[in-house]
């Protein structure tokens, strides 16, 4: 007996530390958790179940079918408008994941509420604030049959409502005007790239305007000054359209949009010597950028650098050979320039 109590002492403190362990790693778990969903978890945009009306929910537009119908409306039209400016992720608000603890009333996603609260409160206004999430919520009611409903849709962000809106109109109809009003709100840019897509050049003109004059986001603000610049080369009006392009390229010297726009401005004014290194640098920004090559070619036959020309209309075959391809066919042609 004397020999085994030192072998059970040994085995208590193992049992000890392995139950410390344990209690470590689930401390460990639950930490990672809480700061996954409060700081590095949280989307763009998050959209709680619309309510809807009994008579609504039996035909299975629920509560959140009708807060998807919005989320996929949404991203229809981040998908016409083409670009590659991606503010960030919308999701729906029940598809986070939580975990309940009821007998302390906790949840990981109350807690990381919380602290992402508190988070901002102290660092607001500094370097280290967080982009903060806005939330959509709202109920739709039926107006004297069950398709003719109104929308009441809210956007908030934090303790603030950053906008509200009273939409009427058949259901389809109802849930596009949302997600339009949705995308003015969080991205205004995304709905005037759409406008621009569709052909719709005053409405995004006027969106563009709006999103440069009071700017909320630098990124988004310059992509507006090109936008406009787009706009005014439609219009024949190079010159506007070339200090818009210098402007967008001064707030952001790695937009090669920017600079291939500018070139093609230029291009369009024959000024194919000057467009030549906005053609360069687009290039030197995006490496398989095949349309600054091929325009790029443009300006070097027209400057009657034929080498070169072909050289830089190789690359834009690489770039999109989709696009670019015929000009497989032309090359030898284009030696006898």
């Amino acid at each position: 007996m004397i020999r085994l109590r030192p072998l059970r002492n040994i085995i208590v403190q193992i049992r000890e530390i392995a139950w410390s362990i344990i209690i470590i790693c689930l401390i460990f778990v639950g930490v990672s958790a809480l700061y996954t969903e409060a700081f590095t978890n949280s989307p763009h945009v998050e959209f709680n179940p619309i309510q809807v009306p009994p008579s609504l929910a039996e035909t299975g537009v629920t509560a959140r079918v009708a807060a998807q119908h919005l989320i996929d409306h949404v991203y229809d039209i981040r998908h016409a408008a083409n670009t590659d400016y991606k503010p960030g992720e919308m999701k729906p608000a029940w598809l986070k994941p939580d975990l309940n603890l009821p007998a302390a009333g906790l949840s990981i996603q109350a807690a990381a509420s919380y602290f992402r609260s508190l988070y901002q409160r102290v660092f607001a206004d500094t370097i280290f604030a967080m982009k903060p999430t806005r939330v959509v919520s709202g109920e739709l009611i039926t107006r004297g049959c069950d398709y003719c409903l109104s929308l009441h849709l809210r956007i908030i962000e934090g303790d603030k409502i950053l906008e509200t809106a009273n939409i009427t109109g058949l259901l389809h109809r109802v849930f596009l005007r949302g997600a339009h009003q949705i995308v003015e709100t969080v991205e205004p840019y995304t709905l005037a790239a759409y406008y621009y897509s569709r052909d719709d050049y005053a409405r995004s003109r006027q969106l563009s305007a709006d999103i440069v004059e009071k700017p909320k986001n630098t990124e988004a603000a310059v992509r507006a000054i090109n936008l406009l610049g787009l706009l005014d080369t439609q219009d024949a009006n190079y010159e506007d359209a070339i200090e818009k392009y210098e402007r967008a390229t001064k707030l952001n010297p790695e937009f090669a949009a920017a600079y291939y726009n500018w070139g093609y401005a230029l291009s369009s004014l024959e000024k194919y010597r000057n467009a030549i290194p906005k053609y360069e640098r687009a290039t030197e920004l995006e490496s398989s950028f095949a349309d600054a090559y091929f325009q790029w070619g443009v300006a070097l036959l027209a400057t009657g650098e034929t080498d070169g020309a072909i050289k830089k209309y190789k690359k834009a075959i690489q770039g999109n050979r989709t696009k670019y391809g015929y000009l497989e066919d032309k090359l030898d042609i284009i030696k006898t320039f």
